[in-house]
């Protein structure tokens, strides 16, 4: 216990955990708000999903 309380694994899932919260946060309200005319709700849709991984992913990228 006293290892993974040095090892700061806590503070690694916060900053993990923050950094998706923002991201996400941010891509939807400046792009996908702003384009909310373009986006309509499909059942069983994953488009929104994919976009929101993809800007995920970017934003965890080795250049960001």
């Amino acid at each position: 216990m006293k290892r993974i309380i040095d090892s700061n694994v806590a503070l690694i899932k916060a900053k993990v955990s923050e950094h998706i919260r923002i991201a996400l946060r941010d891509y939807f309200w400046k792009t996908v708000h702003d384009e909310k005319s373009v986006i309509e709700p499909v059942k069983n849709d994953i488009s929104l999903g994919y976009l929101l991984l993809r800007r995920l992913r970017i934003s965890l990228s080795k250049e960001t």
